[in-house]
C-alpha cells in the first residue's frame, strides 16, 4: 500500500498547524524530554528540535521532508502515534494558517470532510 502524493502534499501544507497543537498540548517538549516507545523516538531524532529556552518544536522542513520521504508503513506509524496522542487531522487544520487559494480540488475536498466531520484522524485521511 501507498500514500498518494496528494495526501502527502497536503499534510505537508498543515505543518503550522501540527507545529501549534503539539506546542500547545506540551507533546512536542514531552517527546522531546522523554520519549515513550520508538515512534516517539523517531519523531524527537527527525521532526523536533529543541530552541535555546530548551522547549522542542517542530521543525517544519524536517517533517515535510520526511512526509515526502518516508515510507508508507513508517509515516502510517508515525501518523497513527499522532492520533493516539489527540494530534489529530482536525485540530491540526484547525491551527493551521492553509492559503486556500494553493490548494487544488482534492485538498479543498479534504478540507470539507474535516469540516463535516468525516476526516478527523490521520487515519481517515490515509484510509480515504
Amino acid at each position: 500500500m501507498s500514500l498518494p502524493q496528494i495526501k502527502r502534499d497536503f499534510i505537508k501544507k498543515l505543518v503550522g498547524g501540527l507545529n501549534s497543537v503539539m506546542e500547545i498540548t506540551q507533546l512536542a517538549n514531552r517527546i522531546g524530554i522523554a520519549p515513550r516507545n520508538d515512534n516517539e523516538i523517531f519523531i524527537k531524532k527527525h521532526f523536533l528540535i529543541q530552541s535555546d529556552d530548551g522547549s522542542f518544536q517542530v521543525h517544519k522542513v524536517r517533517f515535510r521532508m520526511g512526509v515526502s520521504a518516508l515510507d508508507f508503513d513508517t509515516l502510517t506509524e508515525i501518523l497513527i502515534c499522532l492520533d493516539k496522542n489527540d494530534v489529530t487531522l482536525s485540530k491540526v487544520y484547525d491551527e493551521s494558517t492553509v492559503d486556500v487559494l494553493s490548494l487544488n480540488g482534492e485538498e479543498m475536498n479534504y478540507i470539507q470532510l474535516i469540516k463535516s466531520g468525516d476526516l478527523v484522524t490521520f487515519m481517515d485521511l490515509i484510509l480515504y
